[in-house]
């Protein structure tokens, strides 16, 4: 389990990687309690350190996916504004191919702030070609808080995923998410948003990838 530390999460190690992407094989629920069911996914939570918040975790099949067309997607930071309707800009601050520092401000509903974000995106694959994506908190020199947004500090996401067993295109995938958005919103009622925002996601992630083939489909193909 990953720990706050200082209400931080820690940077991803290699071998913090390595963690993330045995999960799909522990399939280990200790501390979790079991949530809801959507659109072919489980959804478990578990209170996140002592700030009155949950984590989420969410297992399931993505029908119709590969583990090349998910690991495109998510390399696409442009096509994530497009697919992502709360995002206000998203963009690459530094860093390399497997380890990419990110800015990412986000809309919030009137009379709430707008909140934003600085994170490292990292990147590992298996020679079996499970691969695990993790993105975590980082401040970045070159980008302080901005005036107007509230910055978010306790920020983790792991997504790991691999192609399921059979003959059509099939993917297993598990992902977490905590963050804390700050601010003075009561907990109960972010939690109860939750319980519609966890949903929506999956919905979201479905139909995204559905565009995101399609417009490698269209693409003009190069010789």
């Amino acid at each position: 389990m990953t720990q706050l530390v200082n209400g931080l999460f820690p940077l991803a190690t290699d071998e913090e990687l390595d963690r993330v992407l045995n999960k799909l094989d522990a399939n280990s629920l200790d501390g979790w309690s079991y949530y809801l069911e959507v659109a072919g996914f489980t959804v478990h939570r578990r209170p996140l350190g002592e700030t009155g918040l949950y984590s989420y975790q969410c297992r399931g099949f993505l029908e119709g996916v590969t583990p090349e067309l998910m690991e495109a997607m998510q390399r696409d930071l442009m096509f994530f504004k497009e697919w992502d309707k709360y995002c206000l800009e998203i963009r690459r601050l530094g860093g390399h191919e497997n380890a990419v520092h990110c800015y990412w401000s986000v809309k919030f509903p009137w009379p709430l702030s707008n909140r934003d974000y600085t994170f490292i995106r990292y990147y590992k694959k298996r020679e079996d070609g499970t691969m695990c994506i993790v993105s975590r908190a980082a401040p970045h020199p070159e980008c302080p808080p901005n005036a107007g947004f509230v910055r978010v500090d306790t920020y983790n996401m792991e997504m790991t995923f691999r192609r399921a067993p059979g003959d059509d295109p099939r993917l297993e995938i598990l992902f977490l998410y905590e963050d804390d958005i700050k601010g003075s919103i009561p907990k109960l009622l972010i939690n109860w948003a939750a319980k519609i925002a966890v949903p929506q996601y999956i919905k979201d992630l479905q139909a995204s990838l559905r565009r995101f083939a399609e417009r490698q489909q269209q693409a003009p193909q190069r010789n």
